[in-house]
C-alpha cells in the first residue's frame, strides 16, 4: 500500500492563514533547510510541494530531494490547485501580505533616503544602496529579515 501523498505549503504563514489546502502542512521556504524540526511530518511520505506560484515549491523540491525525499510540485501553484477544482480553505484576514508589507516599507525608506541624498546629505545614499543590497540578497538567499521581523509584529499575529 502506498502512502497518502502529504501536501507541503512552502509559503509564508500569513499567505497560508489567508487560504490553504486542507490537511496541508505550512513549512515556509524560509525555514525549509530545519527538517528536523518536522522530520516526522514529512518522512515515508510522498510530498506534494504548494506554493503561490511554483517558484518557491520547486526550489523546495529541489533541497528536500537532496536529503533522499520523494516529492513533485504543483506546477501553476494554489491557484492552479484551485482552479482544477481542488478544496481550499479561505479566511478573510485585513492585513496586507507581508511581501506588500516588504514593498512598502522598502519603498518609503528609498525614496526618503535619495531625498535626504538629494537635498541634505549625500550619506543617505549609502544607506539607500545598503537596503537595496540586503533586498537583492533576500532574493538570492529566499530569507528577508525584514519580512521575518513585520511577521513578529501585533497586526500579523494570526487570529
Amino acid at each position: 500500500m502506498t502512502p497518502e501523498k502529504l501536501i507541503l505549503d512552502v509559503r509564508e504563514p500569513d499567505e497560508f492563514n489567508r487560504e490553504h489546502v486542507p490537511g496541508s502542512l505550512n513549512i515556509p521556504l524560509s525555514r525549509i533547510h530545519h527538517l528536523d524540526a518536522y522530520k516526522d511530518a514529512i518522512t515515508n511520505r510522498p510530498l506534494l510541494i504548494l506554493c503561490g506560484t511554483g517558484k518557491r515549491a520547486t526550489i523546495a523540491k529541489e533541497h528536500l530531494q537532496s536529503h533522499n525525499l520523494q516529492c513533485e510540485v504543483v506546477e501553476g501553484g494554489i491557484a492552479e490547485w484551485k482552479q482544477k477544482g481542488n478544496p481550499v480553505l479561505t479566511f478573510n484576514t485585513q492585513t496586507l501580505s507581508l511581501f506588500r508589507q516588504v514593498q512598502i516599507v522598502v519603498g518609503t525608506a528609498v525614496l526618503i533616503l535619495s531625498l535626504m541624498a538629494y537635498f541634505i546629505t549625500p550619506i543617505a545614499a549609502l544607506i539607500a544602496a545598503f537596503i537595496g543590497m540586503m533586498l537583492a540578497l533576500a532574493g538570492l538567499f529566499g530569507f528577508c529579515m525584514l519580512a521575518t521581523a513585520l511577521a513578529k509584529m501585533p497586526w500579523n499575529k494570526a487570529k
